[in-house]
């Protein structure tokens, strides 16, 4: 499975501009300089609002499925690339609150932030 999903993230990002959304694609590109790993998250409180609007879910049925996500996901990092915090900080170069910041906003900020990388502004140490 591993090397099936890491292939293929390869493949995708070799090919030039692209988005890759989940998969743990900011662990296995991690060494790749010319990839800007975003990461995107929002406070609890949005996220269940979220997922209510869209399940159409009773707020506690919303706060269940958001809880078994975050598990799911958390086993899904710790078994495949043993890592326990899959969203930490220091696993991308850039964090968006999107609590916190508009979707067209962060769209910009994201943008920008690959010209900066493409021109040596965003540097990983």
């Amino acid at each position: 499975y591993f090397i099936a999903i890491s292939s293929a993230i390869y493949e995708m990002s070799s090919n030039g501009d692209v988005v890759i959304n989940g998969r743990g694609a900011h662990l296995i590109l991690e060494s790749d300089d010319s990839v800007l790993r975003v990461g995107i998250y929002s406070d609890l409180d949005d996220r269940v609002k979220k997922i209510r609007d869209i399940e159409n879910v009773s707020e506690p049925e919303a706060l269940r499925m958001i809880k078994s996500r975050d598990e799911a996901r958390k086993s899904y990092f710790k078994e495949i690339f043993d890592v326990n915090e899959p969203d930490a900080p220091e696993h991308f170069d850039l964090m968006i609150n999107l609590s916190e910041v508009n979707y067209d906003f962060a769209a910009e900020i994201v943008s920008r932030s690959i010209d900066a990388l493409g021109s040596g502004l965003i540097h990983r140490h």
